[in-house]
């Protein structure tokens, strides 16, 4: 076998930290995670089999809605694509998915962190727990009553909204 040519007389990348020692560059490459695709399957409990809803998919390591996607049916596929081609998600990001109703009130919610796995296959199977708003909101009876050192206010809020409790002690002569 006979090899022609010319020796390479270029040089090496000054900035690769590979340029050192004469090592060849990493076959390593970081790949971004600008595709994502989530599943899921509703029950009966959640919806009917021909009602819509709609996916909410919010990043609670940044804050960022990821999708808002209109759906129908008990099992769901979500394709989410970043056209920049920048990371949907990373690594221990929560990814929180909630379903909304068509009255805009909550049906179910999901959570679940970016792993490595879900990183190499840019997929996640996610599990729904039936979680809807309640219709109206109210504050209930305190447990197990105001006497106690320790005493438990439950309550329940229509939507979501900043809330505040103060409590006043009233001395009785």
């Amino acid at each position: 076998m006979t090899f022609s040519g010319q020796n390479w007389s270029g040089t090496l990348n000054p900035a690769d930290p590979n340029y050192q020692n004469g090592a060849a560059p990493s076959a390593i490459v970081k790949n971004k995670t600008w595709a994502f695709v989530l599943t899921g399957n509703l029950t009966t409990r959640m919806i009917d089999s021909d009602e819509a809803y709609i996916l909410k998919v919010t990043n609670l390591k940044n804050g960022k809605l990821i999708a808002d996607s209109p759906q129908q049916g008990y099992s769901f596929r979500l394709p989410m694509i970043d056209g920049s081609r920048q990371d949907i998600v990373s690594e221990g990001d929560v990814v929180k998915v909630d379903v909304i109703g068509r009255s805009g009130k909550r049906i179910a919610d999901g959570r679940f962190t970016v792993g490595q796995q879900e990183l190499a296959s840019a997929y996640r199977q996610v599990q729904l727990e039936y979680n809807p708003v309640p219709n109206l909101t109210r504050l209930l009876q305190n447990y197990p009553n105001p006497f106690n050192p320790e005493t438990w206010i439950p309550f329940q809020l229509n939507q979501d909204a900043e809330v505040s409790v103060c409590i006043t002690m009233y001395l009785v002569g």
